[in-house]
C-alpha cells in the first residue's frame, strides 16, 4: 500500500504514487511509459497550445514516448533524442554540459547528439520535450545545445511540472504537481501499488 494522489491530464485520469524524498517532504512520481492513452491525450492538447515548430528535440528516455506522439500528430517525418551517453555508433558527437546535477553521475552530466543530428536541427524552429520537469536542468541544456547547432528554441512543453521548479517563460504544462510535507500526506489515501489506471480510481481528480 502506497499514498497517493488523483490527477487529471487533458480528460485522462490517473493514480499518482507519492515517495519521501526527505524527513518531512514526499514528491508525486509520474512516468509516461507504458501509458498510450495519457500520451495520446497529452500530445493533442500539448500540440494546441505550443507556438509552430519544425522539429522536436527531447532527451532520453523518459521523453521518447510524448516526443514520438507529438511527431507523429504533428505529420512531422523525424524528431530528436539527446542521448545521456555517447553510443558507439554516434561518430563525432555533439556534447552539451547539463547545469545543476551535482547529484548525477559525471558519465551522464551530459547531453549528445549525433553529428547528424546535430545538422538537422540548424536553422530549425525546435520544440523542447520532455514528461515531467522538475528542476529544469534538462529543458535548459536542450535549448542551450539547440542555440550552439544553430537553430531556434520557439517553445518548450511538458505535461508536468514540479510547483517549485525553476520555470521558463515559455513552458507548456498540463499539470502542476504539488510538493507535501509529513503532515499533508498523513491526510491522503492509501492504495495497491500498481493500481493506477481510470477503473482503480474511485474519486474525482485532484489536480488538474
Amino acid at each position: 500500500m502506497r499514498k497517493f494522489i488523483n490527477i487529471g491530464v487533458a480528460g485522462v485520469e490517473r493514480r499518482l504514487p507519492l515517495y519521501q524524498v526527505d524527513e518531512d517532504t514526499f514528491e508525486a512520481v509520474f512516468t509516461v511509459f507504458n501509458d498510450v492513452e495519457l500520451t495520446k491525450a497529452a500530445a493533442t492538447e500539448l500540440l494546441d497550445r505550443v507556438p509552430a515548430f519544425d522539429c522536436i528535440l527531447t532527451e532520453e528516455t523518459q521523453g521518447v514516448p510524448l516526443a514520438y506522439e507529438m511527431t507523429r500528430q504533428a505529420g512531422l517525418p523525424r524528431y530528436i533524442v539527446a542521448r545521456k551517453q555517447a553510443k558507439a555508433h554516434m561518430d563525432d558527437v555533439v556534447a552539451m554540459q547539463m547545469e545543476g546535477t551535482e547529484d548525477v553521475p559525471l558519465d551522464v552530466r551530459k547531453l549528445y547528439l549525433s553529428q547528424e543530428d546535430a545538422a538537422f536541427i540548424k536553422g530549425k524552429r525546435v520544440l523542447l520535450v520532455d514528461d515531467c520537469v522538475l528542476y529544469g536542468s534538462t529543458m535548459y541544456a536542450l535549448n542551450e545545445l539547440v542555440e550552439a547547432l544553430g537553430g531556434y528554441t520557439t517553445g518548450k512543453a511538458t505535461i508536468m511540472v514540479q510547483e517549485d521548479a525553476s520555470l521558463f517563460p515559455d513552458l507548456v504544462s498540463l499539470v502542476s504537481l504539488p510538493v507535501y510535507t509529513a503532515d499533508q500526506v498523513a491526510d491522503l489515501p492509501m492504495a495497491p501499488i500498481g493500481q493506477d489506471r481510470v477503473a482503480d480510481l474511485d474519486g474525482e481528480a485532484d489536480y488538474e
